[in-house]
């Protein structure tokens, strides 16, 4: 993927990206495929003759329904949602921007007895939004970011860093004993390879899990925020002893003042109604009030509402309906020790498996090995 510069006034800007399923013209109107559906029109036809250049398939809601075998036995994401062009995911953003605070972290040594500890990006859609912001900086860096730029310093780039993109590389970061930072997309800590590092970090004491995104309800990121004592992943109860914490603020989204800046832009034909869709009830309700008190036609409609463009009226309201929580994990007979007898006969497993590797591997994983039982070896 590419990106090119086209114009630029102020703070805005016009460009193209170029993708392997096609090009997007920025700014772009873009529609919502949330379960990976196209939404917002009758057709796929629709959507092509009205000009539409992505769609976008929120991950999460993927992952949940249809699920991920789903679309992978019906050719992919593109068969699955009779979309040629391309698709746009919301997993990446984060990961990259939070590489200038902890550049910032490191370089002033704010964490004195740490000074070299590592950070691994274990995300490949973060990897390669990484790579097209180094690559486009006089295009996608702020005044601030190419001030830094000017001194020499890289804003997301920084000693210790280090990239994750496949599975092998984002399993062996669980083998390293040494303090590290892992930045993983997590998906609500529904899918993907956050899951992982969860299952062996939650039950460390030592071990810090930051949320930074919006966790909604019914997730096992939500459930970990409010406070679970235990949590299942891969079949297997996991004891919470790590510290929870959440920074807010982070979200790339915008805040209740910058929607009603960017609604109240539209002063040459303003909306005739507007409807709220996405946020927990509460949010959106208390939203719907405002842009009413703002003189707009808003509403809040719940899931299953029925509304006719053409006639301008309601066909269907429908009622909310709670959201069950997930049933709580039985604990697994047996203690802790347990689990690190089972986790002792995967390692040997795992070592077997290996048998034939080149000297410079093994020597490594052997290493790492040693290092684990220098660790924990009692006299």
């Amino acid at each position: 993927m590419s990106y090119k510069l086209i114009t630029k006034d102020g703070s805005a800007k016009r460009g193209e990206f170029t993708t392997p399923h096609g090009v997007i013209q920025t700014p772009v109107f873009m529609n919502v495929g949330t379960a990976a559906a196209i939404k917002g029109a009758v057709s796929t036809e629709d959507l092509q003759t009205i000009g539409t250049q992505v769609e976008l398939s929120n991950t999460y809601h993927l992952h949940v329904r249809p699920g991920d075998e789903v679309v992978k036995k019906l050719g992919g994401l593109h068969k699955f949602m009779v979309w040629d062009k391309p698709i746009l995911t919301d997993s990446g953003g984060f990961q990259v921007f939070s590489l200038a605070g902890l550049r910032r972290i490191k370089e002033e040594g704010m964490l004195s007895d740490l000074e070299d500890f590592e950070v691994y990006m274990d995300s490949p859609l973060a990897v390669e939004a990484t790579a097209v912001f180094h690559d486009n900086v006089s295009e996608c860096f702020s005044q601030e970011a190419k001030r830094l730029i000017a001194e020499g310093k890289n804003p997301i780039r920084f000693p210790g860093l280090k990239m994750a993109v496949t599975s092998d590389e984002s399993k062996m970061i669980n083998f390293d004993m040494k303090p590290k930072v892992i930045i993983s997309a997590s998906g609500m800590c529904e899918a993907g390879r956050i899951r992982h590092h969860l299952k062996h970090n939650l039950w460390r004491p030592e071990s810090t899990i930051v949320f930074v995104g919006y966790q909604t309800r019914g997730t096992l990121g939500r459930a970990l925020l409010e406070g679970a004592k235990e949590v299942k992943l891969f079949g297997e109860v996991i004891e919470v002893k790590a510290e929870i914490t959440k920074i807010a603020g982070i979200s790339g989204h915008a805040d209740k003042n910058g929607l009603l800046k960017w609604i109240n832009s539209f002063t040459e034909k303003p909306p005739k109604r507007v409807f709220v869709v996405h946020g927990e009830d509460k949010v959106c309700d208390e939203f719907a009030r405002t842009l009413t008190d703002s003189g707009y036609n808003a509403t809040a409609p719940y899931s299953g509402t029925i509304f006719d463009l053409i006639q301008g009226e309601f066909v269907k309201e429908a009622l909310p309906v709670a959201v069950k929580k997930k049933a709580a994990a039985k604990k697994r007979s047996g203690d802790m020790f347990q689990r690190l007898l089972t986790a002792g006969q995967r390692l040997i497993s795992v070592i077997r498996k290996n048998e034939g590797l080149s000297n410079k591997d093994t020597a490594k994983f052997t290493d790492q090995i040693q290092a684990l039982c220098d660790k924990w070896d009692r006299p």
